[in-house]
Parts: structure tokens; C-alpha cells; sequence
């Protein structure tokens, strides 16, 4: 299953985007801290024992960095490197809507699914 992050606008502090995935209609947000955002590219995402959140989350394996989850967030300074997820997004106010129902339903469908990667591409 490939989870497709598309990139499309950058506020002060974040990144924010469409997620999809290839083989399921899901859709929602994302967004990332600006500063610590993840790479360009193509990754695994494995299932691991979060500290922070105390329990199995999705962490996308990126080269040279560790714990980098997918969670919920409204803010990106809330961010680590990491990756929420939402509903809805306000750029004005550098926010993220519903980021735990939005992860919540994500959650639903990728979680039984077998060699999940993740694509990061921009398109400002």
C-alpha cells in the first residue's frame, strides 16, 4: 500500500498537504514543522512503540532520524519531525483541524495492511 503525501503550501512554521492512498478513497491533511519537515522521497512505514504517546503508532523510517511518527497535531511546533494528520487546515493561524478523528480514520485503514510506504512529493 503506498500512502502519497502531495505538499502545497508552506505558512511560517509548517507544511502542509493532501494525503492519499493508492489502493483506498481515504483522504485527509497533513502537516509538518517547516524546520524539521521530512525529505522528499520514498519511505517504509513500520509499526513501533511510541514513548511519547504510549503505544503502537506509525513511524515513517527516514534515513538518519528517529521517531518519526505519524500523530495527531494541531500545531507545527508540535512537530519533532514528525507528521499529523487532519480534516481540515487554517493557514492564517498555522493550524490543523480534527487531528485526531482524521488520524483515528487513517489508523482504520492502514492497519492490517502489509509493506505501507510513504511518498513525499512537493507541488507549491
Amino acid at each position: 500500500m503506498l500512502v502519497i503525501v502531495t505538499r502545497t503550501n508552506k505558512t511560517q512554521d509548517g507544511i502542509f498537504g493532501n494525503l492519499i492512498i493508492d489502493t483506498n478513497p481515504f483522504k485527509c491533511l497533513t502537516m509538518e514543522r517547516l524546520s524539521l519537515a521530512i525529505p522528499v522521497g520514498v519511505f517504509p512505514i513500520r509499526w513501533m512503540r511510541s514513548i511519547h504517546f504510549q503505544q503502537i503508532m506509525p513511524f515513517i523510517v527516514v534515513p538518519g532520524r528517529t521517531a518519526c511518527e505519524q500523530h495527531w497535531a494541531n500545531w507545527p511546533n508540535q512537530l519533532e519531525g514528525c507528521q499529523a494528520l487532519g480534516t481540515s487546515e487554517e493557514l492564517a493561524k498555522d493550524m490543523l483541524v480534527e487531528s485526531k478523528d482524521a488520524w483515528n480514520a487513517y489508523i482504520d485503514v492502514i492497519l492490517n495492511e502489509p509493506n505501507l510506504m510513504l511518498k513525499v512529493i512537493e507541488d507549491f
